[in-house]
């Protein structure tokens, strides 16, 4: 258990880490019985071992098939008995117009069969987007829907958060969403040269580009870059993957007269100032050396 947050649900795993991060085995969380049978000796064979190997593959399941918080568990269980009741209210009247079939030149019960299906197949669908849409806003993840697999009636949250984790590589929610902040970062830097490590600061050349707008104002044509980049500099300043306000700001604002002055963050523990230059360079400015070695080699491809 992580904080008192997490709950373990069918197989707990026999080890006890988990990805990065230990998960203690909590004493009082009680476990389905497994059988477990003694493996068998292998049987020595003219071509080595005599047994099937993909058979030992097939038999292999990861244990503990998920771990989620509290909240996450409560969101997904009152969502599960909404779909349960649909579905049991659909295949009941199903049932019906199989056992009282009929047809005129109006109705026909093998229509009305074909309308439930496709409600069913509706109602299924808006139940799996309910739960992904939940993880993927509440830690920040991408979730590839087009991945899952195909789901009928008997659908329950665990198949689908379970297709949800196998695109986790591994990770828990919130290291695969600090790893795609990072990668969203690096993958802004096309030319790796182009990184530059000087004392406290970083300079990206050719990271930018300005046009002259109206009024004496700047207009930021490569707005996604300096967004992505200022949420890799939160992530690394405070280890949360939401943008602050006085950065968000900046990051947001494609058009203003004061894109050159220096932005300073006197408030931050790690990360000190922004200056942006005609030329589309920028320079990130950190509270030592190492700090600023440590992001250009975390963020920024640097070598």
């Amino acid at each position: 258990m992580i904080d008192g947050q997490l709950l373990i649900f069918d197989v707990l795993p026999a080890h006890e880490t988990i990805s990065a991060s230990a998960i203690e085995k909590p004493e009082n969380v009680a476990t389905e019985e497994v059988n477990e049978q003694e493996p068998k000796p292998l049987e020595d064979s003219d071509s080595g071992f005599d047994f099937d190997i993909m058979a030992k593959f097939d038999a292999v399941k990861i244990g503990g098939n998920m771990l989620i918080s509290d909240e996450d568990k409560e969101f997904c269980e009152q969502h599960q008995i909404r779909i349960d009741a649909a579905v049991a209210l659909i295949l009941k009247a199903k049932q019906f117009y199989v056992d009282n079939e009929m047809s005129n030149i109006f109705l026909s019960t093998k229509n009305l069969i074909k309308d439930l299906d496709e409600k069913l197949t509706s109602k299924i669908d808006s139940f799996v987007s309910k739960i992904v849409t939940h993880f993927r806003t509440t830690y920040s993840v991408t979730i590839n829907r087009e991945k899952f697999r195909k789901y009928d009636h008997t659908i329950t949250y665990k198949d689908v958060v379970d297709d949800i984790l196998l695109q986790m590589d591994g990770m828990n929610f919130s290291e695969k969403a600090n790893e795609e902040i990072k990668e969203a970062v690096r993958n802004t830097i096309y030319n790796s040269s182009k990184v530059k490590v000087q004392s406290l600061k970083v300079a990206i050349a050719d990271y930018l580009y300005f046009e002259s707008w109206f009024s004496g104002s700047w207009l930021n044509k490569r707005d996604e870059n300096l967004a992505k980049l200022l949420r890799g500099v939160e992530l690394f300043e405070s280890g949360k993957t939401t943008t602050r306000d006085t950065l968000a700001i900046i990051a947001n604002d494609r058009i203003r007269k004061d894109w050159f002055d220096e932005f300073s963050f006197t408030f931050m523990n790690k990360f000190e100032s922004l200056k942006c230059f005609k030329n589309g360079k920028v320079e990130l400015k950190f509270k030592s050396h190492e700090l600023a070695l440590q992001f250009a080699k975390e963020y920024l491809k640097y070598t």
